[in-house]
């Protein structure tokens, strides 16, 4: 990473091109098992080791004022991948809360309320998860009715199923990676068509 860096490659352009390739080698040893959990969860470790070096050496654009809450629904137990969304947001001038692994959708709609962020960014890792996604929208529309900030979804089951399910769980947008979320979260504060 260090290498990979001090060659001009920006943190973002180090966990999409090297970080998320390996650990998505590191799944499929897994669904194969060739690869122990005990041994997927040291992969984990060590990315998110290096991940946090690559943020402390990385210089945040100034601040634009705006807000992202970041959270895995519940029962998405895999937050690697929105840490890397919640790098690229903070490195791009964003105010970032990340709430990380499965968070309970009464907790998440509290913090939402408390933060009032300007986009809640939510991520989904497998199918199975859809419906507490679609619970949890169904619950921040109901409590927060027209003054419901954007929501935008990804994670491994969002690339896998498409942007169809926008529709299908009530989500505004979405996004392939880290790379790709700031612009995309942009145009949707700013009501900017894609």
């Amino acid at each position: 990473m260090n290498g990979c860096m001090d060659r001009g490659a920006t943190l973002i352009e180090v966990e999409r091109h090297l970080m998320q390739p390996a650990l998505y080698r590191i799944g499929e040893g897994w669904h194969a098992n060739v690869v122990s959990v005990a041994q997927e969860h040291l992969a984990t470790a060590i990315v998110q080791s290096l991940m946090a070096a690559g943020l402390s050496r990385s210089m945040p654009a100034d601040d634009n004022d705006r807000r992202v809450l970041l959270a895995c629904v519940a029962g998405n137990h895999h937050s690697v991948g929105l840490q890397m969304v919640s790098d690229a947001f903070h490195l791009s001038g964003w105010h970032v809360q990340f709430l990380g692994a499965n968070v309970p959708e009464r907790a998440l709609l509290q913090q939402v309320i408390a933060f009032k962020p300007d986009l809640v960014g939510m991520s989904v890792t497998l199918e199975s998860q859809l419906p507490a996604l679609k619970r949890f929208l169904a619950l921040l529309t109901e409590r927060l009715g027209d003054a419901r900030p954007p929501v935008m979804i990804g994670g491994m089951a969002i690339n896998t199923v498409g942007a169809a399910v926008l529709r299908q769980v009530g989500a505004d947008a979405t996004a392939v990676d880290a790379s790709a979320v700031v612009g995309a979260a942009t145009a949707l504060v700013d009501g900017v068509a894609t």
